[in-house]
């Protein structure tokens, strides 16, 4: 994520949940005490809401790095109970140090101490499938992977990823995303093919061994920028920000593979709008993909999904989540619900930043829950990730020169 996209985050140092609307019948709390909720303790509460429509609240918050230290290059990744959380520690913002993981076991009720995994880092990303775990890093030696084969207890030699070499001389940031999907592990970042910036990927079926040539997913004259990924089975799908449009707006596009990654489809030019189309998210399960982006008028900043019902072959309408919204984030469980969050400005303060939570149980067709997590400092880098037991969201915070990495999530 960019300076200029980090210095729009602002919110979420001390959350308080405020439910704003909607229908809750049920808010269950747990049965031994209301300190039992959210507090790591572990002990059994009856999953009642699986029989009841319930809206979730949110734990307190746990702070996981809790230092003096300034934490960048922070990512987060989640397969079954097991929850990866990955930064950088620096002497200097946004200088190179070395890379730290921690991870729960347990859905995120209790953590790990944070391990060095990695020594000089840059840039770097993070990705896992059952028990794989797979980080990308950039370095002054080059781009490289390594990879865990036993929940992240233990990491193999670095893989130098040549297909990357370009993008590690250069002084911007590369912007590298990684997903992974039984043995195929994939990448995308950009970088300068001339004047403009390109949308680039590789993979791997061997899990992480070996790579492909790298393939120009976008390869227009337009500059191409924030590129997202995601898998489902052996689909693949990329979304980014482009400027080739005639009038100098940019757009959201879409390319999909459903072969692995061997190759891809069309691009489909998701948001189609006359306004500016940016900060896109994709999410996906089954045959189900979302795209969620943020798109500018001249009288508000609107959060827009949209959904595809067929691996992303056609999607349907704009569906307007907001008009006053930006920075959206989706993920989707496996059982198919859809989490939405999202930054909002209050109209008559600037000042007062928010970041709102929402969620669908019928794919989208309409979202409920809506719950404001209400706060007054800067945050940064905020990841929001679902899984069937429980949805987190994690942050960093920035306070007086340092900042620390916040999670909080909602009950099993």
């Amino acid at each position: 994520m960019s300076v200029a996209t980090e210095l729009k985050l602002f919110s979420l140092v001390a959350l308080t949940l405020i439910m704003l609307s909607g229908v809750y019948p049920l808010q269950f709390r747990g049965v031994y005490g209301d300190n039992d909720v959210g507090t790591g303790s572990g002990k059994p509460i009856p999953n009642l809401c699986t029989y009841l429509y319930c809206c979730p609240s949110f734990s307190k918050i746990i702070n996981l790095s809790n230092d003096t230290i300034f934490q960048d290059e922070f990512h987060a990744s989640a397969a079954g109970s097991n929850i990866y959380i990955l930064w950088k520690e620096s002497a200097i913002q946004y200088g190179s140090g070395s890379l730290f993981l921690v991870k729960s076991t347990d859905y995120g009720h209790t953590f790990d101490s944070k391990k060095e995994i990695a020594g000089e880092t840059k840039e770097s990303n993070i990705a896992s499938y059952a028990n794989y775990v797979y980080v990308v890093f950039a370095s002054s030696r080059g781009v490289f992977l390594i990879k865990s084969t036993d929940w992240g207890n233990s990491f193999g030699s670095p893989v130098k990823l040549n297909q990357l070499n370009d993008v590690n001389s250069a002084s911007y940031l590369p912007e590298i995303k990684i997903g992974a999907s039984v043995n195929n592990v994939y990448i995308v970042w950009t970088e300068f093919t001339g004047q403009y910036k390109d949308v680039f990927f590789i993979r791997s079926t061997d899990g992480g061994n070996s790579f492909s040539s790298k393939k120009n997913l976008s390869a227009n004259i337009g500059q191409s920028v924030e590129a997202e990924l995601e898998t489902a089975g052996n689909n693949v799908f990329v979304v980014w920000t482009d400027y080739t449009n005639v009038n100098g707006t940019p757009e959201v596009l879409f390319k999909r593979s459903v072969d692995g990654g061997s190759s891809f489809g069309k691009v489909i030019n998701v948001s189609n709008s006359p306004g500016a189309s940016g900060e896109p998210q994709v999410g996906a399960s089954g045959n189900n993909v979302y795209v969620i982006w943020d798109d500018t008028d001249p009288n508000s900043l609107t959060v827009i999904l949209k959904k595809s019902s067929d691996d992303g072959h056609t999607f349907g309408n704009n569906k307007v989540i907001t008009s006053n919204g930006m920075l959206p984030l989706v993920d989707v469980s496996s059982d198919n619900k859809v989490y939405l969050l999202w930054m909002q400005q209050a109209l008559r303060n600037p000042n007062d930043v928010n970041y709102i939570f929402e969620r669908s149980i019928n794919e989208g067709t309409s979202f409920s829950c809506l719950t404001k997590l209400k706060s007054s400092g800067l945050a940064m880098d905020t990841q929001l990730i679902s899984t069937d037991a429980r949805t987190f969201i994690i942050w960093r915070d920035y306070v007086k020169m340092t900042s620390d990495v916040l999670f909080t999530a909602t009950p099993p």
